[in-house]
């Protein structure tokens, strides 16, 4: 079982709702939402083209400074995260899965308040991120619709996974583009 395109369009609602300004940013995803994937194709696949759908963790830590992993396919800093897996509940799984597997750290540790579905939880930001064409994995250049969801650190050991990542860093928000949208009073 996978996320399915109703649960997607229900959290595309809830951030929505919480940032109306953003509804421009994210048209291609409502777009896809609405019948705009040919054949009805699932938008959580990952060979789903021209648009799917990704998770992103972002990790802050208590200075404020927000995780950034450096992956091996590209050496780019990224925040942690990836494809969704047809064994995730929901977009905040795969962004917790994608947290674990990247550093290591058992985030499935962190508290949600008892009272909240994790179906229910907004993501900070859904960004729509241009991926270039990649002919090892025969995929054309397509578009990510990453929704990104806030993990508060507590003090543990980081394990990479060796095979992906090469590195990790804290970066404070304002130095890094792909999360100009993270304002320091939201820690």
């Amino acid at each position: 079982m996978t996320v399915p395109r109703e649960d997607l369009s229900a959290t595309l609602k809830r951030y929505l709702a919480a940032h109306p300004d953003r509804a421009d940013e994210v048209l291609p995803l409502a777009e896809a939402l609405d019948g705009g994937l040919d054949g009805g194709l699932d938008p959580v696949w990952r060979k789903t083209f021209p648009l799917h759908v990704t998770c992103g963790g972002v990790a802050v830590n208590r200075d404020g400074n927000v995780l950034m992993i450096q992956y091996r396919v590209d050496e780019g800093w990224r925040l942690p995260g990836g494809h969704v897996l047809s064994t995730d509940r929901t977009l905040y799984d795969a962004a917790m899965r994608g947290l674990e597997e990247g550093t290591g750290v058992p985030w499935r540790d962190i508290a949600i308040p008892p009272d909240i579905s994790l179906s229910d939880v907004v993501p900070v930001d859904i960004a729509i991120v241009e991926v270039p064409a990649n002919a090892a994995l025969r995929e054309p250049a397509h578009l990510h619709a990453d929704f990104r969801y806030v993990f508060h650190e507590k003090k543990s050991r980081f394990c990479l996974e060796p095979v992906e990542v090469m590195a990790f860093d804290w970066f404070p928000p304002v130095e890094q583009p792909l999360i100009r949208w993270l304002e320091p009073q939201q820690f």
